[in-house]
């Protein structure tokens, strides 16, 4: 009996859908790292940043279950990852935009 490593594992029910997911994540924490760099600096490129991040993760956010239907795949891990994308990229920002006043 052989025993598969868990990083094979997870290598292999890593979908395209997920990848996309990984892109909102990003772009929600970028939103994050650039509200927290305004409120550091005062300068207008981050808060100009900060509100453009989210307008990227949302697009991402719409093209990762585009793109899960049109590979006909899904996986939990995708849908965990979209969940914590979400949480990351619209509550978050929120709060940090809100305290640059």
């Amino acid at each position: 009996m052989t025993v598969r490593s868990p990083i094979t594992h997870f290598c292999r029910n890593f979908r395209l859908a997920d990848l996309v997911t990984i892109m909102n994540g990003f772009c929600g924490s970028f939103s994050l790292f650039s509200s927290a760099q305004f409120l550091l600096t005062n300068d207008e490129c981050h808060l100009w940043n900060a509100h453009l991040f989210p307008l990227a993760g949302l697009l991402f956010d719409f093209f990762d279950g585009k793109v899960a239907r049109w590979r006909k795949s899904s996986s939990m891990l995708g849908q965990e990852l979209d969940s914590l994308a979400d949480l990351v990229r619209t509550p978050l920002f929120r709060f940090y935009l809100s305290t640059d006043t």
